[in-house]
């Protein structure tokens, strides 16, 4: 053989050493993988970022995941404590019926087609629950459903028709 087809043969493409390499990356990604806890997918993203210096995007692990479950979790808890101490204290704000008619409609839902738990007299006190988060319009004015309590019975009454003196 001459010194060409030996130079030409060492500078072919080489088969065998693009899947030995191949082989051994893949074998280095599925332990990586396996070592951190994240699919291989993750793993090459990972790598990715890294060297992009996008390390914000970098794949978390089960245990970051894990603990960030629990810190949310405790957030949760805590919030809960709070909320049934404030519900046992039963501080609410009184609020007085200020309407044109003579009574207002107590409803089950804060819905105008929900039903009408009863009637209260213009000028009443109720204690004001809550408001609820949506904006809504009736008869041209933007205001928020109320829940509130009357008479030992809860319920939805429009946020406009509810004055809150001073």
């Amino acid at each position: 053989m001459s010194y060409n087809k030996r130079r030409r043969r060492k500078q072919g493409f080489n088969v065998k050493a693009l899947l030995w390499f191949s082989a051994v990356i893949s074998g280095l990604l599925m332990l990586a993988s396996v070592w951190r806890q994240v699919s291989p997918d993750n793993v090459v993203k990972d790598v990715y970022y890294s060297l992009t210096g996008n390390s914000d995007k970098v794949s978390k692990n089960s245990d970051d995941y894990k603990r960030s479950l629990a810190q949310k979790d405790s957030l949760i808890v805590s919030t809960q404590k709070a909320l049934d101490e404030c519900q046992n204290k039963q501080i609410y704000r009184i609020g007085i019926i200020d309407i044109l008619s003579e009574t207002v409609n107590v409803r089950s839902k804060a819905s105008l087609v929900s039903d009408i738990i009863l009637q209260i007299p213009n000028g009443s006190e109720v204690q004001i629950l809550y408001f609820d988060t949506e904006k809504y319009y009736l008869e041209g004015r933007q205001g928020k459903w109320c829940r509130i309590k009357y008479a030992d019975q809860e319920g939805w009454v429009w946020g406009n028709f509810i004055r809150v003196p001073e």
